[in-house]
């Protein structure tokens, strides 16, 4: 029987998905802490949960620095009185993680890898010891559809949000069996502002309400993956089953079609 966690911790929490979830999850009484870089937006966020009736706080984060981010949230951790429910959400993504790798600047790829995959592995990790002590928890990644295929003029991208889709089913067989089960979100498109300021083709985009609605009834159920929407999950299926030299041909092509029909 899932009950309705007390505290709960979400970082990319400023906008998006992440700050979707806060609103969700303080409706239904949980208190919730709110983490990214841009304080001023967590702070609009807080506010208006508290005058919806919630409770929130605002924590200042940049998961890019993944051991003070491991410090900072194993402290919250201690000081709270235990969190219930963990989401690693934030990442970088849109325009800034799409280029020729031959154009990427090496900074770009470094901060893709520590911010999707450092960041999240230690947000994740902060909060394990606290609730294998308490013995129940249940900790979230939000990771990505683009983990599942070598995507071209996003390798690094890819890379980042397949590791972090790997680590989290691997801890999940350790962790589901001591109370603390672990769900990996792997979503498609999802329209939020990072996605609009992508120029590459975005096909089977879902509207955030419709994402945030999945990803919630997933963390009721304590799934230890959703993927969404399921013509992705048909597709990657294929794709990892398809000899090598067919795997590329299928995305090139769907990569070109979904770019012919997005112009104008």
């Amino acid at each position: 029987m899932y009950e309705t966690p007390k505290r709960a911790l979400i970082t990319g929490a400023s906008s998006g998905i992440g700050a979707a979830l806060a609103q969700t999850l303080a409706r239904r009484g949980t208190e919730v802490w709110l983490c990214a870089r841009r304080l001023d937006k967590l702070t609009e966020e807080v506010r208006g949960i508290e005058a919806a009736g919630g409770k929130a706080h605002a924590v200042e984060l940049d998961v890019s620095d993944a051991d003070e981010t491991y410090k900072k949230l194993h402290y919250i951790d201690e000081k709270s009185g235990g969190m219930d429910l963990v989401i690693a959400n934030a990442g970088v993504g849109g325009a800034y993680v799409m280029h020729d790798v031959s154009a990427m600047p090496w900074e770009n790829t470094r901060n893709i890898f520590e911010t999707n995959l450092l960041g999240a592995v230690a947000t994740i990790n902060a909060f394990i010891p606290g609730m294998l002590a308490r013995g129940h928890g249940q900790l979230v990644g939000v990771s990505s559809m683009a983990g599942e295929f070598p995507l071209p003029r996003g390798a690094a991208y890819s890379a980042s949000k397949a590791g972090l889709s790997l680590y989290l089913e691997a801890i999940d067989l350790e962790l589901r069996q001591k109370g603390i089960p672990v769900t990996a979100v792997v979503p498609g498109f999802v329209k939020t502002a990072m996605a609009a300021g992508l120029d590459e083709a975005q096909p089977f985009m879902l509207e955030l309400d419709h994402a945030v609605a999945v990803i919630d009834r997933a963390i009721q159920r304590q799934v230890p993956r959703v993927e969404f929407p399921l013509i992705y999950s048909a597709v990657a299926g294929f794709s990892k089953a398809a000899p090598r030299w067919l795997r590329a041909r299928g995305i090139r092509m769907t990569l070109n079609a979904a770019a012919r029909k997005s112009a104008p």
